[in-house]
């Protein structure tokens, strides 16, 4: 359980707060990197799975970059090279210096899977007089493990709630001397979910101690999580005054947002206008993936939601839960691209219009990639002219095509991602092997699709003939 939470506690990161508008510098060096795009990401919101590209700059041959973005108030980002992504904290008068230790892409290569792992990265805020928040909220990170290896650990079942109260004192004193409120919400929001992860102190009492008459911090991840800690299972089973059964009828049944909305306000604690709307959306993305729900019918309430939802706030999230949900949905467009063969040759999407195509991403690195090699060359030559197979390698080292190309059929080509991260962000690919199978029109079929060695031929001759 300890494991566990550290390792939650560790993807905590810093809340967002209202500065005046400045220019930050961000500057830094990956020896090894040379010729790498670095780039810089930042979520759209905390509670709805969408992020953006603030800026990206290419490293110079020894590993050297540099770029600048406007920000009127602290955040968190992301930082992405290659495969990697490390998360940073930076806000107007917080000019940072990164540095990374050195890779050795050749070596890297070999084991670089899945997608997004972080990378050893030091941060270091340039700016004298502001206080450097990624030490800070490192520090506090271990002060954390600390209290969690020495009062919790030996005694995982005991009341925690006296030790929680003197441990934030300890932070109290600690950290009297930073008035940033960046920070200081920070560790307020650490500690409400520490008490929610260890069961210190009753939901009841964390919803209005933190959330009811509190601001709504849309942008602050710790915010998120502990809203998410308490909330996300609150109306499906712990409110009192709500029923699961007449929540799956309300949705399944009349899917309408003002009586959902209505509904919610039975709750003494959702009397809130906005925090009942705020529940509201979130559980609605929760009901995508849990049973009992229709998901067309909470569909539906999302679309009422971005349409004429109270607060423009959620509008805007019900619309990006709706991008995200029905973007790479069956009928959904696919991604296209436009890539490197073996022979030179470049090859877009468009080209295969007409034909059913059987994406396969994978790397000459990853053995379990490569074993699907023989099964997927079967595949091609035992659907012939039906379907086309477009293998796209995501090695760093393109030469890999190559080894495969004597065994392209007229029906299978490979082709090598040409370092298009983008690519990989659009079909959202976070480990592989992967398999996508597109349609005549270009339109996605199946993410994911099963694998050439789990019977990917008879599912994909099955769609071919309903089709016919």
């Amino acid at each position: 359980m300890i494991k566990h939470l550290l390792f939650i506690l560790s993807l905590l990161s810093v809340p967002a707060m209202a500065w005046p508008g400045d220019t930050i510098l961000v500057s830094g060096v990956f020896p090894g990197a040379g010729g790498q795009e670095i780039r810089l990401m930042a979520p759209k919101d905390m509670f709805s799975p969408q992020s953006r590209e603030i800026v990206s700059a290419i490293a110079d041959e020894d590993g050297h970059f540099s770029f600048s973005f406007t920000a009127d108030r602290t955040r968190q980002y992301a930082l992405r090279v290659m495969q990697f992504s490390n998360t940073l904290y930076a806000g107007p008068g917080n000019d940072l210096k990164l540095s990374f230790d050195t890779i050795d892409l050749a070596s890297s290569s070999r084991n670089p899977y899945p997608l997004l792992q972080p990378y050893p990265m030091k941060v270091r805020n340039r700016n004298q007089g502001q206080p450097d928040l990624n030490e800070l909220s490192h520090e506090l990170h271990l002060m954390v493990a600390d209290f969690l290896e020495a009062e919790v650990a030996q005694n995982v079942r005991a009341n925690h709630r006296p030790a929680l109260h003197a441990f934030s004192s300890r932070l109290d004193s600690a950290y009297r001397d930073v008035d940033h409120p960046f920070f200081q919400a920070y560790i307020r929001y650490f500690m409400a979910y520490l008490h929610s992860s260890l069961h210190a102190t009753p939901v009841g009492e964390l919803i209005q101690l933190y959330l009811l008459d509190q601001p709504v911090l849309y942008d602050h991840p710790l915010y998120a999580d502990f809203f998410k800690s308490v909330m996300d299972n609150y109306i499906f089973s712990g409110s009192r005054s709500l029923r699961l059964w007449e929540l799956q009828n309300l949705v399944n049944g009349e899917a309408d947002y003002h009586g959902l909305m209505e509904y919610l306000e039975r709750d003494p604690l959702l009397a809130d206008d906005r925090m009942r709307e705020l529940v509201m959306t979130r559980s609605l993305q929760n009901m995508l993936n849990r049973r009992g729900f229709d998901p067309g019918q909470v569909l539906k309430v999302l679309q009422q939601t971005a349409a004429s939802g109270r607060h423009a706030e959620h509008r805007q999230m019900a619309g990006r839960i709706l991008d995200h949900q029905l973007s790479l949905r069956p009928g959904s467009r696919a991604p296209s691209f436009s890539l490197a063969d073996a022979a030179g040759g470049e090859l877009v999407l468009d080209d295969f219009l007409g034909q059913y195509v059987y994406l396969f991403f994978g790397s000459m690195a990853c053995p379990v990639s490569m074993g699907e090699i023989g099964a997927l060359m079967d595949l091609a030559e035992g659907l012939g002219d039906q379907l086309m197979v477009v293998g796209i390698l995501t090695d760093h080292d393109p030469e890999g095509i190559g080894e495969l190309h004597g065994r392209n059929a007229d029906n299978a080509v490979f082709l090598h991602f040409g370092g298009d991260y983008r690519l990989l962000d659009r079909y959202r690919l976070r480990t592989i092997p992967y398999f996508v199978l597109i349609g005549p029109q270009g339109e996605i079929i199946g993410k994911p699709f099963l694998a050439p060695t789990a019977g990917a031929e008879a599912a994909i001759k099955e769609v071919i003939s309903g089709s016919g």
